[in-house]
């Protein structure tokens, strides 16, 4: 019940993903399925932009325009497939471009904000391998891919130095 309240009509991929333990992916066309990968080696930050949005008015607003978004869904759909298999072969330069990929697609259907815009385009700028919104979008999290540990470290305390949390 409280998932319909926040999100109005919820796929249950949040709840999925908890009952799994792993990632997931879901179609309309398949449902849900778990994934066979891992993020070892991988140094991704998962970063709260602090900023508060809520998923009923994204989503309402993503389908009010449906027509104009249809073809920015559909390559994101196809991103998905690709970024499935591209995340078991672990390299991060390819798994970073996807996620570049994507957010430029999000940005296309409006679901980031600017402020999510500029700390993404931060972590482009210090040379992460790739880094995108996540979640409903237009604030809450976003995730940022580095291309090592140091390097995920630099951004960390960038981002804290920001007055943003790190979480991972």
């Amino acid at each position: 019940e409280i998932e319909v309240i926040y999100h109005g009509t919820p796929s249950g991929i949040d709840n999925s993903t908890i009952a799994y333990e792993k990632p997931i992916c879901f179609s309309k066309t398949e449902g849900i399925r778990p994934l066979d990968f891992t993020l070892d080696g991988l140094d991704l930050l998962v970063v709260d932009s602090g900023i508060r949005s809520r998923t009923i008015e994204v989503v309402s607003d993503v389908r009010k325009n449906f027509d104009r978004n249809e073809p920015y869904i559909r390559e994101i759909g196809s991103l998905v497939r690709t970024a499935e298999k591209t995340l078991r072969n672990g390299n991060a330069d390819e798994i970073g471009g996807l996620m570049d990929e994507n957010q430029e697609l999000l940005r296309k259907i409006d679901v980031s904000c600017p402020e999510l815009d500029r700390y993404i385009d931060l972590a482009k700028a210090h040379g992460a391998a790739g880094a995108k919104l996540t979640g409903a979008g237009r604030g809450g999290n976003f995730l940022v891919l580095a291309r090592d540990p140091d390097q995920a470290e630099a951004l960390r305390n960038l981002y804290e130095s920001n007055h943003l949390k790190v979480i991972s």
